[in-house]
């Protein structure tokens, strides 16, 4: 169930949701919250949280087309002590990330367009975004975690 569905069904039962500056949501009055809505909004927290953030703002989106971007965005994310700047084009991008201070905030819509499709969870860009950040990183490719990897196969045993 996609967020935008999760808050619908919230409401209609007659909850009120609201995202905390903490990252928590609150949920009113409590009596009413169901065992199966509240395990769908724990699961999907993370997206139910922007979903009601963006809505906040006056933003649907899911009606935003990073296809036809054709500006740079500015965008916040609770997570982070600054913001994530998104370029049009690879060329934008490389331009920004040359005059920034932290030009790991930098990114070209080619590689939100990549995460995106690629499935990644929240948490997933949130790892890539602070790694970029720290390393003044610029991303190049996504691949998915092999298998058959040794230091992934030790990982899992410990």
């Amino acid at each position: 169930m996609t967020a935008e569905a999760l808050v619908a069904a919230a409401e209609a039962a007659g909850l009120q949701l609201q995202p905390k500056p903490d990252g928590k949501l609150h949920v009113v009055p409590r009596d009413r919250l169901t065992p199966d809505l509240r395990a769908a909004l724990v699961a999907s927290k993370a997206d139910v949280l922007a979903y009601l953030r963006g809505r906040s703002l006056g933003v649907e989106w899911s009606r935003v087309s990073l296809y036809q971007l054709d500006r740079v965005l500015e965008v916040e994310v609770p997570w982070a002590d600054y913001r994530l700047v998104i370029a049009p084009g690879c060329r934008i991008a490389r331009e920004l990330r040359a005059q920034d201070a932290l030009p790991g905030r930098v990114w070209c819509v080619c590689g939100v367009l990549d995460l995106l499709l690629s499935g990644v969870t929240p948490e997933d860009v949130r790892k890539i975004a602070e790694t970029r950040l720290v390393l003044d990183a610029e991303q190049l490719e996504i691949r998915k975690k092999d298998p058959g990897c040794r230091s992934t196969q030790e990982g899992e045993a410990q």
